[in-house]
């Protein structure tokens, strides 16, 4: 079946605005652009931080993140939120009282950078003790002394929104493996009450460059609105590169990582399940790659009000809402991902504007659609929405075996649409009524191709 309903002018103009936006992949913050954080200056070289971690491709349908065996410390040559162009290999965990200069390791124009202990302060990471004093003595140290780390040892600690500040790395002893469900790893902290905000309060106040790295943040099920992670930035803050690496977040009442007035900021080798919504951004410049977003109470990721993402090479599945939602964002590339049996949507968009969807896998979602949710029944929807291109992505209806399971009634959705394209997708019993559902007199200058 083909539906083609503009011409060579359509054409032009996406390549126009495909360019104008450089949908050229996905590409790794500080890869030297203009909207990443190494050319903002603000953060160290993206990719080096830790071990390279994928989160299976689209191809395959991954396993999840892998490789997560292995204790860290920073890795040479970034700090993980602290400011770009810092050399050397961290030390060992810094033991001693005050700050700790690790050797080899310089800030940008050669100042030295701390590094502490929190057990130096008073920390106990006994799961009993409120912690929440002792650490943010140790960041608070490492923040008056220009920026640097902040080491967590092996424990459980009890925080209350402790304040991750300008230009420190909050970092803890991970062992945990995506590969093993049940594994939280040697550092976890966790809510110090059922009526805190959050745990890890990453730069309120204007603080700019907080990083968070190797810890589990396990919610315990507290409360009904705990966060794991909030980041709440502002808006009159410009790249304030909150990097967030390596971190395992389950069972938050509330969001696991919430993200409001962010830009620049990084979110890589994670694993969020059973919170609220997995992640909630707002913001500019955003880049969330090699992740494991499943098993949340709604969506896996809820994004709205910004512009310019980046989302590849992430698993998004089993969440009772949709896999991801847009609504009212603007420019974002997805490819490599993986949506698998999320109950509503794969990806969902509603008012955006210049998306990009390419090479991705989608395995029969919206088999269970929220209440309310318009054209809910589908793997991908797309609802008063522009400059949308849905290009080259496989979506089954089927189990990851292609045998039985429960299926969507449609593969797409497309309403209401201006400039779009659908085409070059391939679809494998991807709903039960159908591969596409498109009302043509509600879609203006588009190609539609199945």
């Amino acid at each position: 079946m083909k539906k083609a309903l503009a011409g060579s002018v359509l054409w032009l103009a996406l390549a126009c605005a495909s360019l104008a936006f450089g949908f050229s992949g996905c590409r790794q913050p500080g890869a030297g652009s203009a909207a990443s954080p190494a050319s903002a200056g603000t953060m160290g070289t993206a990719g080096t931080m830790g071990t390279a971690e994928n989160a299976g491709t689209a191809q395959t349908g991954g396993s999840g993140v892998t490789d997560g065996t292995q204790t860290e410390a920073p890795a040479s040559g970034t700090a993980g939120g602290l400011p770009g162009g810092e050399t050397g290999a961290a030390d060992a965990p810094p033991s001693g009282t005050g700050a700790v200069q690790p050797s080899g390791e310089t800030e940008g124009a050669g100042a030295a950078m701390a590094s502490v202990n929190v057990r130096d302060f008073g920390a106990e990471g006994d799961g009993k003790t409120d912690d929440t004093a002792a650490v943010q003595a140790a960041i608070d140290r490492v923040h008056d002394a220009g920026g640097g780390y902040v080491y967590l040892p092996a424990g459980t600690y009890r925080l209350n929104a402790v304040c991750v500040k300008q230009d420190v790395c909050l970092y803890g002893d991970r062992t945990w493996s995506a590969e093993d469900p049940g594994s939280i790893g040697n550092t976890v902290l966790v809510p110090a009450g059922a009526s805190v905000s959050c745990v890890v309060d990453m730069g309120s106040g204007g603080y700019k460059n907080p990083g968070l790295k190797n810890v589990c943040i396990d919610g315990l099920g507290l409360g009904t609105s705990v966060a794991g992670i909030a980041s709440p930035g502002l808006a009159s803050v410009t790249g304030n590169s909150m990097r967030v690496e390596n971190v395992r977040i389950r069972n938050c009442s509330g969001v696991g990582l919430d993200a409001t007035n962010n830009a620049i900021a990084s979110v890589k080798g994670c694993m969020v399940t059973g919170c609220g919504t997995g992640l909630k951004l707002v913001g500019w410049d955003l880049f969330i790659y090699n992740n494991v977003i499943a098993g949340n109470k709604g969506d896996g990721i809820s994004v709205s009000g910004g512009s310019a993402m980046s989302l590849c090479y992430n698993r998004i599945g089993w969440n009772d809402g949709c896999g991801v939602r847009f609504e009212g964002f603007a420019r974002v590339s997805m490819t490599g991902n993986t949506f698998d049996s999320n109950a509503s949507p794969g990806v969902y968009f509603s008012g955006s504007t210049n998306m990009a969807l390419h090479g991705n896998l989608f395995i029969r979602n919206g088999w269970s659609p929220l209440s309310g949710l318009s054209n809910g029944g589908c793997q991908i929807s797309v609802n008063a929405s522009s400059g949308i291109n849905i290009t080259d992505n496989t979506v089954r209806g089927a189990s990851d075996a292609l045998t039985g399971g429960r299926s969507p009634e449609y593969g797409v959705i497309a309403d209401v649409m201006n400039n779009c394209v659908v085409q070059g997708n391939t679809f494998e019993n991807a709903g039960t009524r159908g591969e596409l559902k498109t009302e043509e007199t509600s879609n203006l200058d588009c190609v539609i191709e199945v």
